[in-house]
C-alpha cells in the first residue's frame, strides 16, 4: 500500500492517462485513444501487490535484526514506487532515491546509538558499496553515452548505501540479466531499435526480489 501510494504522488497522472503502456497495442485503438482495460491494469497491480507482499514475508522469515528488516523492508516499498514510476514515465523521482538515502542514513546512526551487533561493520558495507555502484555507474553511463540515467545512478547508491555490499549487488546482477533478455526479445521482434531505451526501474525491483529470494539475505 505504501508503495502504490508513493507511486501516486509522485506521478503525473495526465502523463499517466496518456503513456503508451497504458493504451492499446492495436493501431485502430491508439487512433481512437482507446486505453488498456482497467481489469489489465488491476491485474498488472495485483501481480505486483503479490510479488512485493511474498518478498516481504520472506523478509520477516530471513531476517531478525529490526533494524535491518526495517531498511530491507522500505527499500522494497522505495523500489516498488520507483519501479511504478519509471515504468510509466521512464524517470525515477529524486524524492524517492532521496527518501532512501536519507532513511539509510538515518538507520545507520541508529544501529550505533542502539548498540545493534555489527553496527560498524554495516557502516563499512554501506559507504563502500554506495561509493563504488556511485563510480561503477557513471563511468557505465559515460561510456554507454548516457545509456545509463542519473536516476539510476541515484537510486542504486542509495541502496548500496541501504543494504550494503551484497543487497545492492545481487540487485544490479539479477536486474541485469532479465533486462538482458528483454532488450534482445525486443530488438528481435524489431519493438524496439538500438537508440531506444528501456524504464530499468521494473528490472531493479525484480532484481531486489530475486535477491531477497535466492541470497536469503
Amino acid at each position: 500500500a505504501g508503495s502504490f501510494l508513493l507511486a501516486w504522488w509522485t506521478l503525473d497522472l495526465k502523463t499517466v492517462r496518456n503513456s503508451q503502456l497504458l493504451r492499446s497495442r492495436h493501431p485502430e485503438d491508439e487512433e481512437a485513444g482507446k486505453q488498456l482495460e482497467r481489469r489489465k491494469i488491476l491485474e498488472l497491480a495485483l501481480l505486483i501487490a503479490l510479488a512485493v507482499s511474498a518478498t516481504a514475508w520472506r523478509l520477516f522469515q530471513t531476517v531478525h535484526d529490526s533494524l535491518n528488516l526495517l531498511k530491507l523492508s522500505l527499500a522494497l516499498v522505495i523500489l516498488t514506487g520507483c519501479a511504478c514510476v519509471d515504468g510509466i514515465e521512464h524517470r525515477i523521482p529524486n524524492f524517492l532515491s532521496g527518501t532512501m538515502a536519507l532513511s539509510a542514513l538515518a538507520l545507520l546512526a541508529a544501529g550505533f546509538l542502539t548498540d545493534q551487533a555489527g553496527a560498524f561493520g554495516y557502516l563499512q558495507s554501506s559507504l563502500f558499496a554506495a561509493a563504488v555502484t556511485a563510480a561503477c555507474l557513471v563511468v557505465g553511463a559515460i561510456l554507454s553515452h548516457q545509456g545509463i540515467g542519473a536516476g539510476d545512478i541515484k537510486l542504486m547508491t542509495a541502496l548500496g548505501l541501504m543494504g550494503g555490499v551484497v543487497v545492492v549487488g545481487g540487485t544490479i546482477f539479477f536486474a541485469m540479466v532479465p533486462c538482458a533478455l528483454v532488450s534482445v526479445g525486443l530488438l528481435i521482434t524489431k519493438k524496439k531499435t538500438m537508440k531506444e531505451g528501456i524504464p530499468f526501474g521494473p528490472f531493479l525491483l525484480m532484481g531486489y526480489i530475486l535477491t531477497v529470494w535466492i541470497l536469503k539475505i
